[in-house]
C-alpha cells in the first residue's frame, strides 16, 4: 500500500515507488466519511461486528448474506472494499456475496464453490490485481 499526503492539492508519497508507465491507481482517502458524518472505516467495523454477533450460529451462507446488517455493508459500496478486503486478510470470512454484489465480478471458480482457502484466495488475488 502507498501512503501520502496531499500538498497544494498534489499527493506526496512516503517514499520512493517504481510504478510502471501507465499503472492504474486507486485513491481512498483516509478518514473518509459516509453521508451521516461518522469515519466509514468506524460503520464499516461496527457492521461487521453486529453481523458477526447476530450470525454467529448460523449455517445457511443465505441467511449470513441477507442478514440486514450484511446488506448495510454491500450497501456502503466500492468505498468499502479497501476494509472489506482487509477483513478478508485478516480473518477469512464470508464475505464472496458482498464482494460479488460490490464488485459486479464473480472471481471463484465453480469447483472451488464452498472452499473457504480457494475462494479467499481468488478474492485476494483480485485485489492484488487491482491494487487492493
Amino acid at each position: 500500500m502507498l501512503e501520502g499526503t496531499v500538498v497544494n492539492g498534489v499527493i506526496v508519497l512516503d517514499g520512493e515507488t517504481q510504478l510502471a508507465e501507465g499503472a492504474r491507481v486507486r485513491i481512498a482517502v483516509a478518514g473518509a466519511t459516509n453521508g451521516a458524518g461518522a469515519p466509514l472505516e468506524r460503520r464499516f467495523r461496527d457492521l461487521v461486528r453486529l453481523w458477526k454477533d447476530a450470525t454467529l450460529y448460523l449455517s445457511s451462507i443465505t441467511e449470513m448474506a441477507t442478514h440486514p446488517t450484511y446488506q448495510q455493508i454491500i450497501g456502503m459500496g466500492r468505498e468499502v472494499l479497501p476494509f472489506l478486503l482487509e477483513e478478508l486478510r485478516r480473518e477469512p470470512d464470508q464475505w464472496f456475496w458482498a464482494l460479488k454484489a460490490i464488485t459486479g465480478e464473480d472471481r471463484v471458480r465453480p469447483a472451488d464453490r464452498g472452499k473457504l482457502p480457494e475462494m479467499t484466495r481468488a478474492w485476494l488475488g483480485w485485489a492484488r490485481a487491482h491494487g487492493y
